[in-house]
């Protein structure tokens, strides 16, 4: 999360960046992957209101 208006997924163990989810418009305000790792959730900033959820491996 941050003021970068993407989601950005790394392999830490790799230290390369795996994807990169761009649907924000102000920056990140929060993200979490769902239990089952299937899904991540990201919530915009307070003047993007969005909430994303996106597919997972």
């Amino acid at each position: 999360s941050g003021h970068m208006p993407a989601v950005r997924v790394w392999d830490v163990a790799e230290r390369t960046q795996v994807a990169e989810l761009q649907e924000h418009k102000y920056g990140v305000a929060c993200v979490a992957f769902s239990p089952n790792s299937k899904y991540i959730v990201s919530v915009g900033y307070q003047h993007d209101m969005i909430v994303n959820v996106w597919a997972w491996k």
